[in-house]
């Protein structure tokens, strides 16, 4: 077993500078009063993508992955991507970061 960490983009919009800076994010008022003396958040953290991480912790692998995988070595695993290990492995444990996916999950323009 491995844990994989798949990710996704990390903005939801091609351009996340494009809202400006200064408005509220997420639940927050402009006008809250708890808010007052702190520095207003930047735009761009609203288009933050609330999944551009998941983490499979139990995935299955080939045996023989598991015993010769060391971290920098690339794996293609079938239908989804290319994935490297990570340093974060031990022994018992490995770990893949999703380099390259084999989907695109953004729409097209």
């Amino acid at each position: 077993r491995a844990e994989m960490r798949l990710y996704e983009p990390l903005f939801m919009s091609d351009d996340p500078s494009a809202g400006g800076t200064g408005l509220p994010v997420d639940g927050e008022s402009s006008g809250d009063a708890t808010q007052a003396n702190l520095p207003a958040k930047p735009a761009w953290m609203a288009d933050l993508n609330p999944n551009s991480e998941a983490v499979v912790s139990d995935a299955m692998i080939e045996a023989h992955v598991h015993r010769t995988a060391r971290p920098g070595d690339t794996f293609q695993f079938e239908r989804v991507g290319y994935f490297t290990c990570d340093p974060d492995s031990t022994a018992d444990r490995k770990v893949f970061n999703l380099t390259v996916s084999l989907r695109d999950s953004r729409p097209k323009s």
